[in-house]
């Protein structure tokens, strides 16, 4: 009968020890997922912001609607992402940060052909810096869903590259 008991109790204090190992480990995220998630929040807010003055002060009709069409999809990722870091608990930003507002503040001192130029060569770049980083966290990511977002934005990122890409080669 002792030894009943003792194997209950050692069976009770292993399950709960597994449950609670188990639980932590769910709820840690790595340095990297959670840098991952506030950079892309941050680079999501300077698209919709940058697209939003771009289609207003833009002079090509190709840019602005590029631009535009740079709200509609950021807008989409972006929600996406907030869902994501919300379920995750990861704190992320409301803001740009301190590289992305540089960056806006540059462009948004721009007008019409100068803009139009200044912004799909910002955009070519931010894309090639985009698809790398949601391809290296779909590759190496720690977290399955914070890799399948990664995974799943990352060809929505690559159309956006190719199409600022022959925008760009369309203006010069």
């Amino acid at each position: 009968m002792k030894r009943t008991i003792l194997l209950l109790v050692l069976v009770a204090a292993f399950s709960a020890f597994a449950i609670s190992a188990y639980a932590q480990d769910e709820g840690s995220i790595s340095k990297q997922d959670t840098k991952f998630v506030t950079e892309a929040a941050s680079g999501g807010l300077l698209e919709v912001e940058l697209g939003n003055y771009v289609a207003q002060a833009g002079s090509s009709p190709d840019v602005k609607a590029f631009a535009q069409r740079m709200v509609t999809d950021h807008s989409k990722v972006n929600k996406e992402l907030m869902t994501l870091a919300e379920n995750k608990q990861i704190k992320v930003p409301t803001e740009m940060n301190k590289k992305h507002m540089k960056t806006y503040q540059k462009l948004k001192g721009k007008q019409g052909a100068d803009l139009d130029k200044a912004y799909m060569k910002e955009m070519v770049k931010d894309h090639k810096d985009d698809v790398k980083a949601f391809g290296n966290e779909a590759k190496k990511g720690k977290d399955p869903e914070i890799k399948a977002f990664a995974a799943n934005t990352l060809p929505v990122l690559q159309e956006h590259l190719k199409m600022a890409q022959d925008l760009q080669n369309k203006m010069k």
